[in-house]
């Protein structure tokens, strides 16, 4: 039984050493790239100076001044899907200042030492995607500086002086299991490397389980020092507090799509003056508060689809003056006027698919906005006569509809479904009522005919439009007759003066240069 099991554990050692190992490739005579597979416990040692490190499936639960590379001199250091569970203290001070990455993808960390990553000052990426990391040490990335921090797809639920002390200037922190936000969570963070006061911040907080954002919790009052984008979609947030944005003046993208907003205090988004876009897209808002846009003067694009609204004015966009892109499709106004979009004297693309109306005053749309070039209508209840006229008066200002829907198996033009009537009520219908109503109805083609003008009229402005080219026609023709004939007298006459043919002492032939004109003298 014994010689079974020292045999067995010959064979495991055997195969063990077959499979792993680590293959230099040299770049010059002291410096390589070790590529190491299925190693454990720590790092070979090598003689020569490793610049780059990739270590494939290895098994190196801890990282300390032991178990670490010792002749590393890259500026990519590469440990994913290696099994790494603790990062000691002191376990990169051996690596150069000018480091420029840590990816840690796909391991099972569960301990990082406090100020493991101040020593380096150009760090470019730190990466801990998908590390099961569920708490982190205060102070953790304190003295820190990197351009990009991902902690997405970990298991965080507080975050709480866990970020004190870090420049960064991408935070990711999506995909976690974060509930609660204090409103000192960023305040001693700085979102910009002190390079450029351009720089594009963003801090990534999507897909987490959010319910509440405290007024200020994102505040960077200062250009040198401000959150540029700021994405919360996916959460569970239920309301924008008044002020919530108050002291991020100087955000420009926010992304507030997926989550529960139902209510919207008047002042909401005050102090965004110069935000850009604002997406709210797959929320519960019902109604718009008088002046809720009132201080995004700036603002170019918004989303307000998938929502319920049931009713817009002419109030509710009061301040979008330089909005370029409205989003309001799927929602439920029923009624759609171009007053509504009188404040919009910037507008180029509009959506408004999917909300549930009938009819529309579109040459008045077109006449007030004239820079539009986008407009959707798919998937309302229009009736096909109707359609038709609005095709005729997109096609004279673009080509047509925009983005058309796919619906050929029903009554469409162009792919957008339409009716061959007016239905009796429009009140309790959704769209995919409307549809299975028209599948049932037989396809006519005159009912795509626009009959607003009785033939007899149609006939009538033809014939006055064909009498009035047949009178131009004459006059011009009248005018040419006449220039002809003057240039064939006037060509004659010069022939004469030129061979002496008409007699000098009766008559004298000369030009006037003032007048253009000849004239006979006695």
């Amino acid at each position: 039984m014994f010689k079974v099991f020292v045999l067995l554990c010959t064979c495991w050692c055997l195969i063990k050493l077959s499979f792993e190992h680590c293959e230099e490739s040299n770049i010059n005579f002291v410096s390589v790239i070790l590529t190491c597979v299925n190693g454990t416990q720590s790092f070979p040692n090598t003689t020569k100076t490793v610049l780059m490190l990739r270590c494939l499936d290895c098994n190196i639960p801890l990282l300390d001044e032991k178990t670490i590379l010792k002749k590393f001199d890259g500026d990519a250091f590469n440990m994913s899907n290696s099994h790494v569970q603790v990062i000691s203290a002191g376990a990169f001070k051996q690596f150069r200042r000018s480091m420029r990455r840590f990816l840690f993808q796909n391991n099972e960390v569960n301990y990082i030492a406090p100020k493991t990553f101040s020593n380096f000052t150009i760090l470019e990426e730190i990466n801990f995607r998908n590390c099961r990391i569920a708490q982190l040490e205060p102070d953790v990335f304190n003295g820190t500086t990197t351009t990009h921090l991902d902690l997405s797809q970990n298991l965080l639920t507080n975050i709480s002086k866990t970020l004190d002390g870090l420049k960064v200037l991408m935070l990711n922190l999506s995909s976690n299991r974060i509930k609660n936000i204090p409103e000192d969570s960023f305040d001693k963070v700085t979102f910009n490397l002190g390079r450029f006061y351009t720089e594009f911040s963003v801090l990534d907080l999507s897909n987490n389980v959010i319910q509440r954002i405290y007024p200020n919790t994102f505040k960077t009052p200062e250009r040198t020092n401000s959150i540029v984008m700021l994405t919360l979609s996916k959460n569970l947030i239920t309301t924008i507090e008044s002020k919530t944005f108050l002291k991020t003046p100087f955000l420009r993208i926010l992304v507030l799509n997926q989550n529960l907003i139902s209510q919207l205090a008047t002042d909401s988004f005050k102090g965004l003056t110069n935000l850009v876009s604002l997406d709210l897209q797959r929320n519960h808002i019902q109604k718009i508060p008088t002046s809720l846009f009132a201080d995004l003067q700036k603002l170019e694009f918004l989303d307000l689809s998938q929502n319920y609204l049931t009713a817009i004015d002419s109030t509710t966009f009061s301040g979008l003056i330089n909005l370029k892109g409205l989003n309001m499709s799927h929602n439920n106004l029923k009624t759609f006027d171009d007053v509504q979009l009188f404040p919009l004297v910037g507008l180029i693309s509009l959506d408004i698919s999917d909300v549930r109306i009938h009819t529309i005053n579109l040459k008045s749309i077109l006449q007030h906005h004239w820079r539009l070039k986008i407009l959707v209508l798919n998937d309302n209840f229009w009736t096909c006569k109707q359609l038709t006229k609005m095709y005729k008066q997109l096609s004279r200002q673009f080509n047509g509809f925009n983005f058309p829907a796919q619906h050929f198996d029903v009554s469409n033009l162009h792919g957008i479904a339409c009716s061959k009537d007016e239905l009796k009520s429009y009140d309790t219908l959704t769209f995919d009522d409307f549809y299975n109503i028209i599948a049932q109805e037989s396809i006519d083609p005159n009912s795509f005919i626009d009959d607003d003008l009785p033939i007899n009229k149609i006939m009538e402005n033809v014939i006055k439009n064909i009498a009035i080219v047949k009178s131009m026609s004459i006059i011009i023709a009248i005018v040419l007759i006449v220039l002809f004939l003057q240039f064939i007298v006037r060509s004659i006459l010069m022939c004469l003066k030129q061979y002496n043919i008409v007699n000098k002492t009766k008559f004298s032939f000369f030009y006037n240069q003032d007048q253009d004109t000849v004239k006979v003298l006695p």
